[in-house]
């Protein structure tokens, strides 16, 4: 029938492929849309400025750079995961798990688990960051601390506009367009993917989290990231809602943002990245512990409503 999804007898090997296919056509087509669009918005030297030959000095220049990395959010996380589940399944918002609004209780053990984590994932990034390859591959070393060197002066360059409008768009683009985006790809779509291949939801969940860290591309937040990850993959898992991990996400990097515009303002001494990274072991352990205690209250508080099986 012409209604039947075209590949939901799919393997989920063949799945991934076909989502990755969707991800690449998807990224090529919504860039070459972005860049025609481009150019009447900010010149005819889009290319050049957008390779870095310019910087990302010049009001101009970090105006159009905001511009591509929320195409770049639509081209390679949002319509890829709608168009895929449209694809498979036909019922979208069923397949990714948007018909179910997340519990009240949840969300708010979410939001302080997330705030409670940040001394032991600040930790986790200096530990990360003293991580160092064989002399043999010295040269792929040095090129990855320049490859995140380069995305971290990009990041400031954007979080440093202390304008109000600057911030609702880093808001928009950091924590919205970034969590939706991202959450319908590696858990919506990714995670079901790696269960319906693995059979087993755990191998699932960190699977899913060190393809999260990987694929943004920032080797010496790998292990961090990837923490996060499990994260809001087990929040997915228990509540069965892709809303539970996406407010999450949301509120964790909208936070991250709100705290460098007040940073970059001169109003506090310190931001999100910074904060808890200089904390003793007591500190340190106790996050864990916090974040462990209330992964357990959520998941114990989604078994009695009926979600953990």
């Amino acid at each position: 029938m012409i209604n039947e999804p075209l590949f939901r007898n799919f393997t989920p090997l063949y799945q991934l492929i076909f989502l990755l296919l969707i991800i690449l056509s998807s990224f090529l087509l919504t860039f070459l849309l972005g860049y025609l669009i481009a150019i009447p918005l900010f010149g005819p030297d889009v290319l050049p400025m957008l390779s870095g030959i310019g910087g990302t000095n010049g009001e101009n220049n970090i105006e159009m750079m905001k511009y591509f990395q929320v195409v770049s959010q639509f081209g390679t996380f949002i319509i890829p995961a709608f168009v895929f589940a449209f694809i498979i399944k036909r019922d979208i918002w069923g397949y990714l798990k948007l018909t179910t609004p997340p519990q009240l209780k949840s969300i708010i053990l979410s939001v302080v688990m997330i705030m409670a984590i940040l001394p032991f994932i600040n930790w986790l990034v200096s530990l990360n960051g003293m991580f160092h390859l064989p002399e043999s591959l010295s040269g792929l070393e040095q090129w990855m601390r320049s490859s995140e060197q380069q995305a971290m002066e990009l990041t400031e360059a954007f979080l440093s506009d202390t304008t109000w409008k600057g911030l609702v768009i880093n808001l928009v683009m950091f924590a919205v367009l970034a969590a939706v985006g991202e959450e319908l790809i590696f858990r919506g779509v990714l995670l079901r993917i790696l269960y319906d291949w693995s059979k087993n939801r755990h191998l699932a969940v960190w699977l899913s989290a060190i393809l999260f860290s990987a694929l943004h591309l920032q080797f010496f937040g790998f292990l961090p990231r990837m923490i996060l990850g499990v994260v809001l993959g087990y929040l997915f898992l228990w509540s069965k809602s892709l809303w539970l991990p996406i407010v999450t996400h949301l509120i964790n990097n909208a936070a991250a943002v709100i705290a460098a515009f007040f940073y970059f303002k001169g109003d506090i001494d310190t931001d999100m990245e910074s904060f808890g990274s200089s904390a003793s072991p007591v500190t340190i352990v106790a996050s864990f512990l916090i974040v462990v205690g209330l992964m357990y209250t959520v998941y114990s508080y989604e078994k009695k409503s009926g979600n953990v099986v």
